[in-house]
């Protein structure tokens, strides 16, 4: 009987979390959570062989402490990622408007630009190492 007794809530567990991810309606986000990033690249991409590029080219048009805010195309003041502090204070507007992450198709740049193998590499970028140094950061390490 205990045997029993211990499958039925082993199942009834299983439903439970099976109907907690489903009630969350499929969220990318919430899938790449549990899955963990892909960190593929060797050496990683950092902000030096890839970020600043990436950055420079599809972002800094608009978002830039260098842009007049009437030539900014409607960025906020403020929001700019011309430093590596930037993109880590800014970290998780970009992954929602600049990735796939979130949305199957990234709202920035309004324009569209990015490859598919630029948003792949965006986002492995600021999911393996932006988030780590981060965390790291709020940590006061």
């Amino acid at each position: 009987m205990k045997s029993t007794t211990r499958v039925v809530w082993t199942w009834a567990a299983a439903a439970v979390a099976s109907a907690a991810v489903a009630a969350c309606g499929g969220n990318k986000a919430d899938s790449a959570a549990v899955d963990g990033p892909e960190c593929r690249d060797n050496p990683p991409l950092d902000w030096d062989n890839f970020g600043k590029g990436h950055m420079d080219k599809h972002c800094n048009g608009c978002h830039s402490v260098l842009i007049p805010e009437y030539q900014r195309q409607g960025a906020p003041a403020g929001v700019d990622f011309n430093t590596y502090g930037d993109v880590l204070a800014w970290r998780e507007r970009i992954v929602a408007r600049g990735t796939r992450a979130v949305l199957d198709e990234p709202t920035m740049p309004p324009g569209g630009g990015p490859s598919d193998e630029e948003l792949s590499n965006v986002l492995e970028w600021l999911d393996c190492e932006v988030a780590k140094d981060k965390t790291a950061l709020s940590r006061g390490r």
